[in-house]
């Protein structure tokens, strides 16, 4: 009797355990943070209280690039870094694969918060795993006006996805404009899923940017994608792509794109402009799908264009996802007659050192450095290196951004092989497009 009572304590001590804790990384989950919270607002009424949110950026693209083990190991070597803030006042909860919270209560005020926050943010940049990812860091203050934790877990979440800027990591403190943008996000989300499930399509279309090279003529354009809704108005590419890379809807927007622009490319084929191509921005999510490819294939195929006819392109910081990976879809596709393009050279992954380990056809140089010839003196101007080392390893280049004679002036000196900015032509319609290469 004594064996059976005890073996029943164990097992139920087991069950007790597992359903408190993280199985992978053994710490408290959700359902304990939500606890030991209320518990202690019932009990510890007049104590400081506050969540702070750690979130990985991209975890599932890193799971697609990486497997599930090397991002477990990733999990344990952060739950272990970030292990050496808590103590009786700091408590550490993991809520998902790729979100933590650290518990933090008894506190005096709102620096000592922000001391915590920013400990972590630089236990997460040492990271060297996660840098080409990057993490999120919110944080809330218990409201004692409302009565139990979900709501400050909300706001520490909220205010982890509203961190900005261009470094990878970050952290953000929750106040209350927050809510308007977020209920924005949801509405362009719901957008961009009305168009993809077909019910909204006259919201969306693309615009083509021309593509000139030295002596004027027009040698590609760059599809651009657009929104422009009643209720939102126009939404840019900087806005709904990475809103539906968040929400899952890249993949479904991205064989839109695809279509609509090979669509375009019937029309240019149509109009005898067969040696005109065309380039369509695609995301880190899309390229590293194994069927990415086949889709492609299925697309070029139902509208029966000349694959020459369209270019990819890649924003350089997608290569840190998979360098190896990318480089080989990319020479599959080159296979296939597709060419690449690297976009917004010179700002992400790489530095021209390693311009040579992109398997790119053309590299389009960020309007960063081009905005660069208008303050420099050329002498301290990289803009012509980035030129001449393209050349050297059998790339053409691409000048994105040009405004101005003085720009176009420098960049035909330095041997820039293709042009584009408003100085040439804003992005136009299909039928605009095709008008501008028959006055052209």
């Amino acid at each position: 009797l004594i064996i059976d009572i005890s073996d029943r304590k164990n097992s139920e001590d087991r069950i007790r355990y597992v359903n408190e804790h993280d199985a992978l990384s053994g710490l408290y989950n959700q359902k304990s943070l939500v606890e030991h919270f209320n518990n202690d607002i019932e009990n510890e009424e007049n104590i400081s209280k506050a969540v702070i949110i750690i979130h990985i950026k991209r975890y599932n693209l890193m799971i697609t690039a990486y497997g599930y083990s090397y991002c477990e190991s990733i999990t344990l070597d952060l739950v272990n870094n970030l292990s050496s803030l808590t103590d009786e006042t700091h408590m550490l909860y993991q809520l998902s694969m790729d979100r933590f919270a650290l518990y933090v209560k008894n506190f005096k005020n709102i620096k000592e918060l922000t001391q915590v926050a920013e400990k972590i943010v630089n236990i997460l940049s040492y990271n060297v795993a996660l840098r080409s990812y990057g993490a999120w860091v919110g944080l809330d203050i218990y409201d004692k006006s409302i009565p139990d934790i979900h709501t400050t877990l909300k706001n520490a979440t909220m205010a982890a996805n509203f961190v900005k800027g261009i470094e990878p990591f970050g952290y953000s403190i929750y106040n209350t404009q927050m809510e308007e943008s977020i209920r924005r996000q949801e509405d362009v989300k719901d957008v961009i899923a009305s168009i993809c499930n077909d019910s909204n399509r006259e919201v969306f279309h693309l615009v083509y940017q021309p593509i000139l090279d030295s002596k004027g003529n027009i040698c590609f354009f760059e599809a651009l994608a657009r929104i422009d809704d009643d209720k939102l108005g126009s939404v840019s590419p900087s806005e709904f792509i990475p809103i539906a890379e968040k929400r899952h809807l890249i993949v479904d927007l991205g064989k839109i794109i695809l279509d609509e622009a090979c669509q375009f490319i019937k029309l240019l084929e149509n109009n005898g402009q067969k040696d005109i191509s065309v380039s369509v921005n695609i995301s880190a999510i899309q390229i590293l799908r194994d069927d990415f490819l086949s889709d492609l294939r299925d697309i070029i195929n139902k509208n029966r264009i000349p694959a020459h006819m369209l270019i990819l392109e890649i924003t350089e910081s997608v290569f840190a996802e998979n360098l190896e990976f990318i480089n080989s879809q990319l020479a599959k596709a080159q296979v296939m007659g597709i060419r690449s393009a690297i976009d917004d050279f010179g700002t992400g992954y790489s530095s021209l050192s390693r311009e040579r380990e992109l398997a790119a056809d053309i590299i389009k140089i960020d309007k960063f450095f081009i905005d660069q010839i208008l303050v420099k003196d050329e002498k301290e101007l990289i803009t012509s290196d980035i030129i001449h080392l393209a050349h050297k390893l059998g790339q053409r280049t691409v000048a994105e951004g040009i405004e101005t004679n003085l720009q176009k002036e420098y960049l035909k000196r330095n041997d820039c092989d293709y042009y584009q900015g408003f100085l040439f032509s804003k992005p136009l319609s299909a039928k605009d497009a095709i008008s501008y290469l028959k006055k052209d």
